[in-house]
């Protein structure tokens, strides 16, 4: 797995496969990446901040 964050534009990416991604869903700030069997292979979340700390960012 590997995880990769963009802090300039509020972005994560979570990777759990290395596989070719075949389709991907987007919904409330969340893309959820499939293989072409249908498997998830990785999370990207947009607006980060707000999805873990609630709009909140730490000092």
């Amino acid at each position: 797995m590997r995880v990769f964050h963009q802090p300039d534009i509020d972005y994560v990416s979570i990777d759990f496969s290395n596989q070719v991604e075949a389709k991907s869903y987007f919904e409330h700030g969340i893309i959820v990446r499939l293989d072409s069997r249908g498997h998830v292979i990785g999370l990207d979340i947009t607006d980060s901040s707000s999805f873990f700390w609630g709009g909140r960012r730490s000092a």
